[in-house]
């Protein structure tokens, strides 16, 4: 291990914790046992995310139930005939469900669209129930207590009591400041239920986002701001302030292969734009099975005797503009992206002779998150 680089160190002792994580100290028939559990696991992983992604519900709301919703949450909108009556067909695709949440004023409506939302997917109950039994069975058999000893052992955390007494030292620090302002957020909604004449009757989860953006609003309204967060403008001074930050250069390519018309296609070159560092795909906008703002690492750069380049991809879930309808960012959205930009530089500028250790995977599953949170408060 003297004569080890410090990252072929990283390697070895990497490489001992994952041989004896897998297995590699058992018995043959324990072995065999622990490659059914994997394979076990690795079927109700698929089959969980599966239904996530297949289960978009969609539920049916009149204009009055959408009380409180933008004109622009209307425009090209499904309508149905019921009864006799129109109602807006509104689903539980990210898009759809958080600026209900926000700003719809009707409890019922924020409560159904609650009720929908959280009850996709039931089949999941069984399949995550069965996954925590394969779990424990499966640290068992590796020699740990409980599956959370198995999980944190390659975290920095390390230990389930470790993790245990962050939590309680946070609990405890956070419970004043959360209660005051949850006193702040039952008052707005007794206020509201008292101007229509209404029994207050509690404060519940689907009250959360709707009070905590009125809050927020009556202390510093970020509603305004949005006309200035046109989508492409974001990503233009986003860019602009990376490429000076970084010293790099991003230039669009023109007529790119991509998997869809929405995708875009950048090559990264540093400053002087002698020295290519690779690719990297925008896919900004809503189709069925996106969920969610990510970013995915499609291939990893390492350095051998040549340089392998990265290719990555940031993939969001925007609502598609229309010609005389620009995409319009809330604050929140803003930041989300800024983060998660900065994870794509994380992983375009990381320069490693491994591509284990490319990007992200060179740091522990509890940390990788830290230099994004900075980029983003940045």
């Amino acid at each position: 291990m003297d004569g080890l680089s410090d990252e072929n160190k990283r390697l070895v002792q990497q490489m001992e914790l994952e041989y004896r994580r897998k297995g590699a100290a058992l018995s043959e028939d324990e072995f065999n046992e622990l490659t059914k559990l994997n394979l076990k696991l690795e079927e109700l992983e698929v089959s969980f995310q599966r239904n996530i992604d297949s289960r978009d519900e969609k539920t049916l709301f009149t204009r009055g139930e959408l009380e409180g919703l933008p004109d622009t949450y209307f425009k090209d909108r499904e309508i149905r005939d019921i009864g006799g009556g129109k109602k807006y067909v509104v689903s539980t695709c990210s898009a759809d469900y958080y600026l209900l949440m926000n700003h719809a004023q009707l409890e019922s409506t924020r409560r159904a669209m609650f009720l929908v939302q959280n009850n996709r997917c039931t089949d999941n109950v069984h399949v995550l129930n069965t996954a925590i039994q394969i779990r424990q069975e499966k640290a068992k058999l590796l020699g740990y207590e409980t599956h959370a000893e198995y999980a944190l052992e390659p975290h920095m955390a390390k230990t389930p009591q470790a993790a245990y007494d962050m939590l309680t030292e946070l609990r405890k620090n956070l419970t004043e400041l959360g209660s005051k302002e949850l006193e702040q957020l039952e008052q707005l909604k007794r206020s509201d239920m008292h101007a229509v004449g209404k029994i207050y009757e509690g404060f519940f989860e689907w009250d959360r986002s709707f009070y905590a953006n009125k809050l927020s609003n009556q202390n510093f309204s970020t509603s305004n701001l949005r006309c200035y967060f046109s989508l492409p403008q974001v990503i233009r001074n986003m860019f602009e302030l990376y490429q000076t930050l970084f010293g790099v250069t991003i230039v669009e390519m023109e007529n790119p292969r991509v998997w869809h018309e929405d995708v875009e296609m950048y090559e990264l070159w540093e400053a002087d734009e002698e020295t290519f560092v690779g690719h990297f795909y925008t896919d900004f906008f809503h189709r069925p099975g996106k969920s969610r703002i990510s970013v995915h690492n499609i291939r990893s750069g390492y350095n051998d005797e040549t340089r392998q380049y990265p290719v990555c991809a940031i993939v969001a879930c925007f609502a598609k503009p229309e010609p005389s309808t620009p995409v319009l960012l809330h604050h929140t959205e803003v930041e989300m992206l800024m983060g998660e930009l900065g994870r794509v530089f994380q992983n375009m500028l990381c320069k490693t002779k491994l591509a284990k250790f490319h990007g992200c995977k060179a740091l522990e599953q509890d940390f990788v998150e830290t230099p994004i949170q900075i980029l983003k408060d940045f």
